[in-house]
């Protein structure tokens, strides 16, 4: 699978396949079964999570994030694209530049 190396609000995410996640206490962790490593997220990285569990057009994303933590959009916009920057990185997230290729993944 081809992904960009960023997100960008036009792109579209959502959770890599061989990814393994797993509820403990108040994080969420998080084991790549490519690389066989672990991580953990807090409790806002886990409702994130939890959402790229279907993909989501990152604009709408931070729309969601923005109203529902009643947070500033620029904020909110740019803490998202970091986090999602940093998921991509670390492959536990497809991108894709053209939304319209989430839909011939299968």
């Amino acid at each position: 699978m081809e992904s960009s190396p960023l997100p960008q609000l036009s792109s579209m995410v959502s959770r890599a396949d061989r990814v393994v996640d797993s509820d403990l206490d108040e994080e969420q962790a998080l084991l790549s079964m490519d690389s066989g490593r672990y991580y953990g997220m807090s409790e806002i990285g886990r409702y994130i999570w939890d959402l790229l569990a279907r993909p989501w057009v990152v604009n709408d994303l931070v729309s969601l994030l923005a109203v529902q933590f009643k947070v500033d959009r620029s904020v909110c916009q740019q803490d998202v694209l970091d986090f999602l920057g940093e998921l991509e990185h670390e492959k536990l997230i497809y991108v894709w530049s053209d939304p319209r290729q989430a839909s011939l993944q299968g």
